[in-house]
């Protein structure tokens, strides 16, 4: 039997807009391109990040941590972010009239998993997983509901060393593999008083964690399919109305290209002082997993969150097995969840999953997952060899997730939990997040008298560089449509708007950028083109080659005249 969750928590998350251009890349075009840098500031607070895109299309997994230039550190948040065809829709309009008989129903996925804080707490109960609720306040916050004592906790928002960054490309079974591998680190971190429930801020020993490691091996490779994809009748009562229904039809098969991202990150928690009143010492690591959609650039008005939670029931769904067996799904679609910013309640207190996956699925296919070992490594001291215990997921519940962004509303399910440990000097896990960012190629097939318009940018050309002091003209003059149909035009760098004129001028900022250039026909024919292209340093006055060259010449001829003179 399935059950909803209802009442639970959320995890925090500022507003998901990207404002700049990715920075430092790997280049190649292989099966995923690696990126990093500086994560923009109002994408999940901002920080430092390493990313896999995919090198074609708009996929991509990156792990974002804080740095020592934030004044709010970021804590370390893995993110996932693709295009997502969740149906397709034959359309009608209101005289019955088929518009449209084969219309993809496509929308922007966001999957987030982060990890928040480390929690010492007694296992009263021996139960194995922590008896704590939380809001999407920051751990040291107030709102904290516990039902077994809690001790103290330290934050994950910390300023981590990063490691070197290795890369590899091998083949699987006949399939490319882009393997990124590298350590976040932090040393010697203070321990924080959890909300009103616990009364020391230290604890004997040196009163602080000594260490904490997370080592991320990023495995991703591309796939093919053929799917059976749902298909509904839609018809719109009025011009600009919302469709009253949606009737099931058979479904269609088409072929997917599927972009997989697996990310294990081996945990290592290292001189953890507990407290020696705390005679039944677990740790608990909370983590937050969102699973999220907003419209896609290409959506027609009417399809927007009511009609793809509702009529589809593609908001999103999570679920697990409790440790009782019953199996659980909390879903975006159901009204009884309870907004994200609201305060934790008593009846809140998390389960504990008995299977080793979550779960995360659209309205037809799973999206994304969670899994674990439940063996952990412990070791007692430095020198003492190592031993086996039991870890546990725990899952405090679900909430309704509404994010507002500048290019839409981020909705769907927002999921509290975290892995509980037992107590000991050094622990050591490996859990791993997975993401299948699948697409379907789903032909548009609108009414005869339509065609899509075609995109073309003329300039920039690709792979242009220019100085931070030009210009740079945006030039889309060059787009056409076979009906003649007005053009509406849309400049973006990543979810941040440019213009919307066939030919727009500005500066960039120095750097690498990718250009996008959406066009509509008013009759729903949409097409895309991106171009590359990078701004360079400003070269300073009286240096360079041509400088150079010319200071040359200059002491060539002084020379010259001095042998004259001889």
């Amino acid at each position: 039997m399935a059950v909803r969750f209802r009442n639970c928590a959320v995890i925090g998350l500022v507003a998901l807009v990207v404002t700049a251009g990715w920075a430092e890349s790997s280049g190649g075009e292989d099966v995923a391109v690696r990126e990093e840098g500086s994560f923009p500031h109002l994408f999940l607070g901002g920080g430092e990040y390493v990313m896999a895109r995919a090198p074609a299309g708009d996929s991509w997994m990156a792990v974002v941590f804080g740095t020592g230039n934030q004044t709010v550190r970021s804590p370390i948040t893995l993110v996932a972010s693709w295009n997502r065809t969740i149906a397709g829709a034959e359309v009608h309009d209101a005289a019955g009239k088929l518009t449209n008989r084969s219309r993809p129903v496509t929308v922007r996925a966001l999957l987030v998993h982060r990890l928040a804080s480390i929690i010492e707490f007694n296992d009263s109960n021996g139960d194995g997983i922590g008896g704590v609720a939380v809001s999407d306040a920051p751990v040291a916050g107030d709102q904290l509901l516990a039902s077994e004592p809690v001790h103290k906790a330290v934050s994950l928002r910390q300023y981590w060393t990063r490691g070197p960054v290795e890369e590899s490309t091998r083949t699987e079974n006949g399939t490319a593999v882009k393997d990124i591998a590298f350590d976040l680190s932090a040393s010697d971190l203070d321990y924080i008083v959890v909300g009103n429930r616990s009364s020391t801020n230290a604890s004997p020993g040196d009163g602080r964690l000594n260490l904490l490691r997370f080592s991320f091996h990023i495995r991703v490779f591309s796939k093919s399919s053929t799917v059976g994809v749902p298909f509904y009748n839609v018809s719109l009562p009025a011009a600009g109305a919302q469709p009253a229904a949606a009737a099931r039809l058979p479904d269609r098969t088409f072929n997917m290209t599927t972009w997989s991202a697996r990310v294990k990150v081996d945990h290592l928690i290292e001189g953890w002082d507990f407290d020696p009143a705390n005679g039944m010492p677990r740790l608990l690591l909370e983590s937050g997993t969102s699973f999220t959609w907003a419209a896609a650039p290409s959506a027609a008005p009417w399809m927007d969150a009511a009609f793809v939670q509702k009529t589809l029931g593609g908001g999103g769904t999570a679920s697990y097995q409790e440790d009782s067996g019953q199996e659980v799904t909390a879903s975006a679609a159901d009204e009884g969840l309870r907004p994200g910013e609201a305060p934790p309640e008593a009846k809140e207190m998390p389960r504990k999953a008995a299977e080793r996956e979550l779960r995360l699925e659209d309205n037809w296919e799973r999206c994304g997952w969670l899994t674990w070992t439940s063996d952990v490594g412990l070791f007692e001291n430095a020198s003492a060899p190592a031993s086996t215990g039991r870890a546990f997921f725990q899952v405090q519940g679900a909430r309704r997730a509404s994010i507002a962004t500048d290019r839409g509303t981020y909705a769907g399910l927002l999921l509290l939990g975290g892995l509980s440990y037992p107590g000991a000097w050094r622990v050591v896990h490996d859990p791993e997040l997975g993401v299948d960012m699948g697409n379907v190629d789903i032909p548009w097939f609108g009414p005869p008298e339509n065609h899509p318009p075609v995109a073309h940018i003329s300039s920039p050309t690709e792979g242009k560089e220019y100085r931070a002091s030009d210009s740079i003209r945006l030039d889309g003059t060059a787009c056409s449509d076979a009906d003649g149909d007005p053009l509406s035009y849309s400049w973006t760098e990543g979810t941040k708007l440019l213009g919307n004129s066939s030919i727009i001028s500005r500066k960039f900022s120095e750097g690498r950028h990718r250009v996008s250039l959406t066009i509509h026909d008013g009759r729903g024919g949409y097409d895309s083109a991106s171009v590359n292209f990078t701004v360079k340093k400003e070269s300073t006055p009286g240096s360079g080659p041509a400088a150079t060259a010319l200071a040359f010449l200059f002491a060539a001829a002084l020379a010259a005249a001095w042998r004259r003179r001889s």
